[in-house]
């Protein structure tokens, strides 16, 4: 894109959006991350935007860290997955899961859904062979 077509667009554009350009300077080219300087420089942006943003970045990451490292099932939840391991019960749930973005809660359901499935094929199995391997003897 030429000077100017960067100009008009990042007229266009949102103050959320100019410092998000700013902030994530490596993902654009130079020519791109001066014009949005230049553009920020001509809105007279405050220190208090520039504070709000940066604290919008924060929220944001903080939220993001609870979804996926420090929010996890509680013990019912858990007890749920693994004793209702049933995709057509418990899929409602983990669509939620998805939904919300809690990446750790989802991959915790599938895990006690898979043991408790793997548990219920087991004592299937292995339960009645070793009821017959008894009755053999």
């Amino acid at each position: 894109m030429s000077p100017e077509e960067l100009k008009t667009k990042y007229a266009a554009l949102s103050t959320k959006e100019l410092l998000e350009i700013i902030d994530n300077k490596f993902d654009y080219s130079d020519l791109a991350v001066s014009i949005a300087f230049q553009e920020l420089s001509s809105r007279k942006i405050s220190e208090e935007d520039i504070k709000g943003h940066k604290e919008d970045l924060v929220d944001e990451a903080v939220g993001y860290i609870q979804r996926n490292i420090s929010d996890d099932l509680t013990i019912l939840q858990k007890h749920l997955f693994y004793f209702i391991w049933i995709p057509l019960i418990n899929f409602p749930f983990k669509q939620n899961f998805r939904d919300d973005g809690y990446v750790l809660k989802l991959l915790q359901a599938n895990y006690y859904s898979l043991i408790g499935f793997i548990v219920f094929m087991l004592s299937g199995f292995v339960v009645p062979c070793m009821i017959f391997l008894h009755s053999l003897h």
